[in-house]
């Protein structure tokens, strides 16, 4: 009989949230991952009528602003402004100060944990255990010194494929698939490593490892080999998911998905700008005549063969008129757009005027928000840890955890001018839009002159300037003795 499993098949909510998914974490890597081979044409588009040696100049040269970052970085800041609390039973505290067995402190592990939680909108911790040797251990010292013991395992959530629950909403099993990188001998030296894929299904009771079958290896129909297998008496699966945007039991949003499309556009709009300043410098040539250019090359200059009567028109082919203009403004909207959902974390024209009432609620709903996400990193470490007690024969043990909840309006609104004055330094905003964020937001005073304040940043500049200038003379002067 014909075996028709098929570990690679992906849970509904999996493949609903797939694509969303890795556009956010793409975004967040920044320009070496939109801008490879494999994802350059997923997020700079190619003209219907332009060239590939065009293109991939464009793609070159495009910068994709890092809108994705400043806003994880912002919250992270915020979630983790205060270290969380844990009371834990002495015996699992002494596993406190390297929870993953790679030397990673509690508290450091879980900030990784909830950033890659925010940035994917899911992101899995393993409470997994090392494995114990068939002869056993002849006593707990051996056990200890061995290293035998419970671990965190960060699992991203591209690798948890499938999964199954039961009318408590609790797992019956999940699927997670891994490549291991088989070693190389020396007589490999200089050969590609070879990757092979593993699934390991957990469930309550017991982990099951499984690698690709051949018909030859294994002499009959099976898709799948089991190469390990080992029981646990837990009582539930030993996984627990972390949330960006919860969306459902098992599946999340990332905190960026808002925002996504314009970062994408400002991208595309940033390119095309860049593209048309470079034809206006650098403008091509173009000749109308009764016979076919061989070669236009004017460094060197043109030869175009003429008859008796021919008319010919030489002249340079470049952008001109709004088209700038109006590509910048639409960059600039753009920017603006996403954040005002970064301050606001909430969509809103950007034409809109506010009363302060509602701008106050803006900052409530966002203090709102981070609580909540709070809340749901507390409840997901809190099972980690009970988790890790099953695995010490210690279901009771005391466990106490508590993030901080405690987001005020002056809170937020440092944490969020920090992120903006960077996105200013890189030039990827201006003063003015600056400025208007802060006075929407009640960050300004609401009757603050946007015109007046940046003719005194000029001023202020202009003055710099001047004083170090002077500094330069007076130096240049001491040197030469005059």
């Amino acid at each position: 009989m014909a075996d028709t499993r098929d570990f690679n098949r992906v849970h509904p909510d999996y493949k609903t949230t797939e694509d969303v998914r890795v556009k956010a974490r793409d975004l967040y890597e920044g320009s070496d991952v939109v801008k490879s081979e494999t994802k350059k044409a997923t997020y700079l588009i190619q003209g219907k009528n332009e060239d590939t040696t065009d293109y991939d100049r464009r793609v070159k040269r495009a910068v994709l602003d890092p809108f994705v970052e400043k806003i994880i970085l912002a919250r992270q800041a915020l979630l983790f402004s205060k270290e969380a609390k844990r009371e834990i039973a002495p015996d699992l505290k002494a596993f406190e100060p390297d929870v993953d067995n790679q030397g990673t402190p509690s508290n450091l592990y879980f900030m990784g944990v909830a950033e890659n939680a925010q940035i994917d909108g899911l992101h899995w911790v393993l409470v997994n255990h090392t494995r114990l040797p068939e002869s056993g251990y002849p006593s707990a010292a051996a056990e200890r010194d061995a290293g035998h013991r419970p671990f965190f395992e960060s699992v991203p959530a591209a690798s948890v494929l499938d999964w199954a629950v039961d009318t408590d909403q609790k797992l019956i099993w999940v699927i997670i698939k891994e490549n291991s990188i088989v070693s190389r001998t020396e007589d490999q030296v200089g050969l590609d490593p070879a990757v092979t894929p593993a699934w390991t299904i957990w469930t309550r009771t017991e982990w099951i490892q499984y690698e690709q079958a051949s018909k030859s290896a294994t002499g009959t129909d099976s898709r799948y080999i089991e190469t390990a297998r080992a029981s646990h008496n837990l009582g539930v699966v030993p996984i627990v998911p972390f949330y960006g945007t919860k969306r459902s039991e098992f599946s999340g949003w990332p905190v960026t998905r808002s925002v996504l499309d314009h970062v994408v556009q400002i991208y595309n709009k940033d390119s095309d700008l860049d593209w048309f300043e470079h034809l206006s410098s650098h403008p091509i040539p173009y000749v109308v005549s009764p016979t076919k250019m061989e070669k236009m090359d004017v460094g060197d200059g043109l030869w175009i063969q003429s008859g008796q009567g021919d008319v010919i028109q030489v002249a340079y082919l470049e952008p001109t008129g709004a088209g700038f203009s109006s590509i910048r403004a639409s960059i600039e909207d753009l920017r603006y757009r996403i954040l005002s959902i970064a301050l606001a974390q909430a969509k809103k024209d950007s034409a809109q005027v506010q009363s302060q009432d509602a701008q106050r609620e803006d900052r409530r709903m966002f203090a709102s928000s981070l609580k909540t996400v709070s809340q749901w990193f507390e409840d997901s470490e809190l099972q980690c840890w009970e988790i890790m007690a099953k695995w010490r024969g210690k279901a009771d043990a005391k466990i106490e955890i508590s993030y901080n909840r405690d987001f005020d309006d002056k809170m937020i609104q440092f944490t969020m001018v920090q992120a903006l004055r960077g996105l200013v330094d890189n030039n990827d905003l201006t003063k003015r839009t600056l400025l208007e964020l802060f006075k929407r937001y009640e960050i300004l005073p609401p009757d603050l002159d946007i015109e007046k304040e940046l003719e005194a940043v000029k001023a202020q500049e202009r003055e710099a300037q001047l004083m170090m200038m002077n500094t330069i003379t007076q130096q240049a002067g001491q040197e030469t003795g005059t």
